[in-house]
């Protein structure tokens, strides 16, 4: 049986000796073609606006610090975007990227992985061997395994991602710092002190000379670097790093960045006994979780309970100093916020039994000042 169809019938038409009905034939194809291209290409813009638009929303919405709607828009976005038929790759990439990110932030790793491991299989498929936009991939699918434990199976991605900075990018570029510093991470987190050390100070060096000073990545690498000496027992070099890092971080009121040195601080004066001032830095990353915590108010309560069981540890550790320095109502304040009765009653009763034994030899206590 022959196909039947307009070009097919202009051919019939041709072998007939029929021209005029060919000619009617062939010029009602292109006519009809022509609506259709017209049509798909006005469906396709269409869902490019929409796909735009949610991606403005959700924008806004990580702007506002309320990542979990924009994570859906971004995530709405991609989704639009891959309808379209025509994709643009780098904005869906982008989008997907986006999205996970900002399921990443409020601890949703379960809806993160997915994306992002889309979007890396996207520009591996799409992109040559190499290209700097697939080791972005490689270094923030990385980053997740990293924040869930999976050492094992992030290690490889950031080798193959600094495999790739090193290679296509200028020596000193920020996006290879970036990449040093979550190795470095990771070796850290797995013991290996003395192959991270260096690459942190190389992530470090190449900040400073890339970025303007006072950068938030600058705080980062000082931050880090001196988390690592202060492990590895030394706290003389520690010391001036965290401080340069803390006064980055006051001076750009990132809260993050902010609640993490001032953390760190508060734990390396308790390591070295010096509690008054662990009590005041403690005080100071509470005080910056407690105003991201009112932000948060009007979000789904799974939102807040995720960031504050992600944070609950800073007011735990301020409650046990300041229940060593026997303030303990102000221990128990601290710990009313997290609801964490039993804990200063458990913390209490152990420390009470110590300091029996203490005051019946000469042990008098200093009395606790109130922080900032």
């Amino acid at each position: 049986r022959l196909k039947t169809g307009a070009l097919t019938d202009f051919d019939l038409f041709m072998d007939q000796g029929w021209q005029v009905e060919a000619c009617r034939t062939e010029r009602a194809w292109f006519e009809a073609a022509a609506r259709h291209a017209l049509l798909e290409n006005h469906w396709t813009r269409e869902q490019h606006r929409l796909s735009d638009e949610a991606w403005t929303q959700g924008t806004a919405l990580r702007q506002a610090e309320r990542f979990l709607e924009a994570a859906e828009a971004y995530r709405r976005s991609a989704e639009v975007e891959q309808a379209s038929g025509r994709p643009r790759m780098q904005d869906l990439t982008a989008k997907l990227s986006l999205a996970a990110l900002m399921y990443q932030r409020i601890a949703r790793y379960g809806e993160a992985e997915p994306l992002f491991r889309e979007a890396l299989a996207i520009r591996q498929q799409a992109l040559p061997e190499g290209h700097p936009d697939i080791a972005t991939s490689l270094n923030s699918l990385a980053e997740l395994l990293l924040a869930t434990g999976r050492y094992g199976e992030a290690e490889p991605l950031l080798r193959e991602a600094l495999a790739i900075c090193r290679q296509v990018l200028l020596e000193g570029h920020p996006d290879i710092a970036l990449t040093l510093n979550n190795l470095a991470l990771l070796l850290e987190t797995t013991g290996r002190y003395d192959e991270a050390e260096p690459l942190y100070r190389e992530a470090l060096a190449i900040r400073q000379q890339a970025l303007p000073a006072g950068h938030p990545a600058i705080a980062g690498s000082l931050n880090n670097l001196a988390e690592l000496l202060k492990t590895t027992g030394r706290p003389a070099e520690a010391e001036p790093l965290y401080q340069q890092a803390l006064q980055i971080a006051q001076s750009l009121q990132v809260p993050e960045l902010l609640w993490t040195v001032q953390g760190n601080l508060a734990d390396f004066y308790a390591k070295h006994s010096q509690r008054p001032r662990a009590i005041l830095f403690g005080k100071q990353a509470v005080n910056t979780l407690q105003a991201v915590r009112q932000n948060l108010v009007g979000t789904e309560q799974a939102i807040q309970q995720s960031f504050l069981k992600n944070k609950e540890c800073y007011y735990k550790h301020l409650a046990d100093w300041l229940i060593a320095e026997g303030c303990l109502r102000e221990a128990q304040q601290v710990l009313e916020i997290l609801k964490a009765q039993e804990h200063f009653e458990f913390i209490r009763g152990d420390l009470c039994h110590t300091q029996s034994t203490q005051d019946r030899s000469d042990s008098t206590g200093e009395v606790c000042h109130a922080g900032a």
